[in-house]
């Protein structure tokens, strides 16, 4: 094909078009014989092959060799995988194979060595071979019911360990061990009313405890100046206590509290206030509904006045 330049009076020649196609196939790994050989060695291979490609093995994550060689033989049970640096289509990372050729290997570690009673911490074998190996968490050389990830919740205090087995044979990890500390109680005691009258105020109890530090709290935030096991409540709210000792927070159930407007003690006299000897007044206070009420004269109770 060619096109005429009328600025510069040349002729300009254009090649035969070139396909390329790109390759992001990722590179693959084979265990012709099988992945388990127990006691002896199992060949994996990589494909793609070609000159000029080059190959960097690892077991478990761990550097094993690189090269141009694309089947390895691995005498060591794990998970294998292969970086290929192939010149036409780049660097790829293949797909892990795991193999067994003896027992399986594994290490028990522990996320947290003590914790507060009613929490939890991780227990877990390294590293995780999925529907490789199969599991069994034991507790003071106990097994566990329905431990049998590779992983585990523990709660109690104890010392841990795993059973791991693949197709091979089984092992026992090492031992983890884990101390709880009990976490203090937090229980508001009930209160005979949970309605503030206002402008009245009511008291908040809780348990103590020793060597304890507290915080209460409303809906949510700290009350200022409220860091003992009782509080004078005003406001209506959703009321809870933090009770912390020996390093470790409870956090109480909460009390929910209303508030009400007293009812009126304004009192009207149906005569001045001044009255003769052997004369009498009507007194009267407002009526409310659902309310009762006691007379008094010099603060002493008025028999039969309510």
């Amino acid at each position: 094909m060619s096109y005429f330049d009328f600025f510069c009076f040349n002729s300009i020649n254009f090649t035969a078009p070139v396909n390329v196609t790109l390759n992001t196939t990722s590179p693959t790994l084979s265990a012709p014989s099988g992945n388990t050989n127990c006691g002896g060695a199992v060949q994996i291979n990589a494909q793609p092959t070609g000159a000029g490609i080059t190959y960097t093995w690892y077991r478990d994550n761990v550097l094993l060799s690189s090269g141009s060689a694309s089947t390895y033989n691995a005498t060591i049970t794990g998970s294998y995988k292969c970086l290929v640096n192939n010149p036409a289509c780049g660097t790829k990372m293949s797909t892990p194979i795991h193999v067994n050729t003896g027992a399986p290997i594994g290490t028990a570690t522990i996320q947290n060595v003590t914790i507060c009673s009613g929490t939890s911490t991780e227990v877990a074998c390294s590293p995780a071979q999925g529907s490789n190996y199969t599991y069994q968490w034991k507790r003071n050389n106990v097994d566990i019911v329905g431990a049998t990830n590779y992983s585990y919740a523990a709660t109690l205090a104890g010392n841990y360990k795993c059973n791991i087995t693949n197709a091979c044979s089984t092992i026992t990890t090492n031992t983890v061990a884990l101390s709880v500390i009990q976490s203090p109680t937090a229980v508001i005691t009930p209160p005979l009313s949970t309605v503030i009258c206002t402008p009245s105020s009511l008291t908040l109890s809780a348990n103590s405890v020793a060597n304890a530090t507290y915080q209460w709290y409303r809906n949510g935030a700290a009350v200022i100046n409220a860091t003992q096991p009782s509080v004078v409540v005003t406001t209506a709210g959703t009321y809870t206590i933090s009770t912390t000792a020996n390093g470790c927070n409870t956090i109480s159930a909460p009390v929910v509290m209303t508030s009400s407007a007293g009812p009126s003690s304004a009192i009207t006299s149906s005569k001045y206030p001044l009255i003769c000897a052997g004369d009498s007044v009507f007194l009267k206070s407002p009526s409310v509904s659902a309310t009762t009420w006691q007379w008094k004269k010099n603060n002493v109770n008025i028999c039969r006045s309510n």
